[in-house]
């Protein structure tokens, strides 16, 4: 994984709605388990769902896993604690949808995401959903420092990141 990014627990979570058998609760979306999953009680745009971690981390990449059927999203808005948001287009088919946040540089304690359209409206959900990042405070990149000297003297530092 880029960056030293790994796939981070999601502690708990918050939805709009759940369906009320079969056990489709939000926490079905991170079990591990790509044959159930969260599904909504007939909500399609306007749906939404909380992930929750245990701190805050540096996030890089989301995996979005959508459910059988026809009850899919189309279009999603995903918020951050840090103020950022990104807005993304998911296939209508159950295959792992990636979204890449390494250019949106986002440090968060949650993710949301919530729906803006719908392919069809049913018990849209999701069966997985992964995130990856690393640790807030951690800067997982190689550092080069050089300075030059005259006359004994330090007279310049660089710093490059990369």
């Amino acid at each position: 994984m880029k960056g030293g990014a790994t796939e981070l627990t999601i502690t708990s979570c918050l939805a709009s709605t759940e369906y009320n058998t079969g056990g489709h609760a939000c926490e079905a979306a991170f079990d591990g388990n790509e044959g159930d999953g969260w599904a909504t009680k007939n909500e399609g745009a306007g749906a939404w769902i909380r992930i929750n971690f245990d701190r805050f981390y540096h996030l890089t990449k989301i995996m979005i896993l959508q459910r059988s059927g026809n009850e899919r999203f189309k279009d999603i808005s995903i918020d951050f604690s840090d103020g950022t948001s990104v807005e993304s287009t998911l296939r209508d088919s159950k295959v792992w949808d990636e979204i890449e946040l390494s250019d949106e540089n986002v440090t968060s304690s949650f993710v949301d995401i919530s729906a803006i359209d719908v392919y069809n409206k049913g018990n849209n959900g999701f069966s997985e959903l992964k995130v990856f990042g690393f640790a807030a405070g951690i800067i997982p990149y190689h550092l080069r420092i050089r300075y030059y000297k005259k006359s004994h003297f330090l007279q310049c530092i660089a710093l490059n990141i990369f």
